[in-house]
C-alpha cells in the first residue's frame, strides 16, 4: 500500500477481497459505529450498517442532520471508490439530503450507488433506511474522482 493511498479505499479493497479489516480507519466512522455490510463493486453499490445513539440527538429530541448526513456521505464516498483504482481516490464536492422522517437513537443503513461515472465526475444517490425498513432520507452527490497519475 501506497502513501498516496486512500485508507477507506484501501479497507474496501480488503473487504472485497473477503478478510476482515481490524478496526476501521475513520474516526466518524468508528464513532458512528460504521460496518460495511455489502458491496458489488461491478454495480458501483454498498451498503453500510451504523448505530445512533443519544449524543447525537439535538434539542427536539432527534438526531442532528448532519449526523444522518453524514451517514450518508460516508456510503456514497465507498459506493464511488468501488468503482476506481486502489490508488486513485473521491471527493465529494456536491451533496443535496432530503429528510422524510425523524431519525432516533437505533440501527440504520445507507445504501449508495453510482448513478453515471465518468472520466473526472461521478453522479451519486443513497438512501438511510430504518429498522422498519423505510426511508429516512435521501441524498444526492456529485463526485470529484482523483486519479493518481501512473
Amino acid at each position: 500500500m501506497s502513501k498516496m493511498s486512500n485508507m477507506d479505499r484501501v479497507y474496501l479493497a480488503q473487504f472485497l477481497a473477503g478478510e476482515k479489516p481490524a478496526g476501521y480507519p475513520s474516526p466518524i466512522a468508528e464513532l458512528l459505529k460504521a460496518e460495511l455490510v455489502s458491496c458489488d463493486a461491478a454495480a458501483g453499490t454498498v451498503t453500510v450498517a451504523y448505530v445512533v445513539d443519544e449524543r447525537f440527538l439535538n434539542g427536539a429530541g432527534v438526531i442532528f442532520g448532519g449526523i444522518i448526513t453524514s451517514m450518508l456521505d460516508f456510503a456514497i464516498a465507498l459506493a464511488g471508490l468501488s468503482k476506481v483504482g486502489l490508488e486513485d481516490s473521491v471527493a465529494v464536492v456536491e451533496l443535496n439530503s432530503r429528510f422524510f422522517k425523524p431519525v432516533m437513537p437505533g440501527h440504520y443503513t445507507a445504501t449508495a450507488n453510482v448513478e453515471k461515472m465518468g472520466g473526472k465526475i461521478g453522479f451519486m444517490l443513497a438512501v438511510l433506511n430504518g429498522p422498519d425498513g423505510q426511508d429516512y432520507a435521501r441524498a444526492s452527490a456529485v463526485i470529484a474522482i482523483q486519479r493518481r497519475k501512473r
